[in-house]
């Protein structure tokens, strides 16, 4: 039963250390992942005896970590970019154009503008923000200038 447990405890372990490679920072997915690990690692400890169960728990570990680096290189070299978790260079350059190419176009305000807020533009509801000025709701405004997905508006004259 005990080496059943820490085979759970070891998978739950990848599953976690992989949730953290793919959204990366120390938090509670790789730490809970380095428990689950540390805890399947006494369990067999425990079912097998100290030296056997340390070495099956050293070689679990190690197909842990070669599964972990085969994800990490195919997220790396592309395999996991045509999802929508990673931001390609298209994708950026898509957006930003998109964003640009909205300079001089008018709209109106959907909520209040202070400093940011909703316009609708060409029949399409975007983010937009101000240059500090509070504009109404139901105002008509212009597209000043767009820095990457930043859209800047006025109100229009």
């Amino acid at each position: 039963m005990k080496i059943i447990l820490s085979l759970i405890c070891f998978a739950a372990g990848l599953i976690l250390a992989g949730i953290e490679i793919l959204l990366p920072g120390f938090g509670l997915p790789g730490i809970s992942a380095i428990v689950a690990c540390l805890l399947g690692t006494y369990f067999l400890m425990a079912a097998l005896g100290g030296a056997a169960g340390l070495l099956v728990s050293l070689l679990l570990l190690l197909l842990c970590a070669a599964v972990l680096v085969f994800f990490a290189r195919m997220a790396v070299n592309g395999k996991f970019r045509n999802g929508k978790l990673f931001l390609n260079d298209q994708d950026l350059e898509k957006k930003e154009n998109g964003s640009s190419a909205m300079v001089g176009l008018e709209g109106t305000a959907v909520t209040d503008l202070h400093p940011s807020g909703i316009a609708e533009i060409v029949g399409k509801r975007v983010s937009v923000v101000t240059q500090g000025e509070f504009i109404a709701a139901g105002n008509k405004i212009v597209v000043s200038s767009a820095e990457g997905s930043k859209i800047i508006v006025r109100i229009s004259d």
